[in-house]
């Protein structure tokens, strides 16, 4: 006996409309106040010195992640008529923002593996 299963997408199935929003606002303040914190010129290029110091790429990577994040949640609020292009900008927003969360932790990552090794000199007694 076999069992059929339907795979239709339901249209309240995806990220909610409050979901949405809130990484609409939060992307929209992260990209305001980026350009307030402290820099230093990469390659012809600001760099944050907060967190991304010494990694301009892991940077653009995270500026690019927010531009997605950004995107992709307008666009989804925009679209009500088409439920799948709509679901479709709704889960790019939510993995560009994974994207985004994962850009900042991984710096601070990396910089704690270098604190960590720093303390441990060894000293050489004659």
């Amino acid at each position: 006996m076999a069992t059929k299963i339907n795979h239709q997408i339901s249209p309240n199935s995806g990220p909610t409309e409050l979901q949405l929003k809130s990484i609409l606002i939060i992307t929209f303040t992260t990209g305001m106040f980026l350009n307030l914190l402290p820099q230093e010129n990469i390659d012809g290029n600001p760099v944050p010195t907060v967190i991304f110091k010494g990694h301009p790429s892991i940077f653009h990577a995270f500026v690019i992640s927010v531009v997605f994040a950004f995107t992709g949640s307008f666009c989804s609020l925009m679209i009500d008529k088409k439920p799948k292009v709509s679901r479709f900008f709704a889960y790019l927003s939510v993995i560009s923002m994974a994207s985004v969360f994962s850009t900042v932790v991984f710096p601070l990552f990396l910089d704690s593996f270098k604190w960590g090794f720093q303390g441990k000199k060894q000293v050489m007694v004659e």
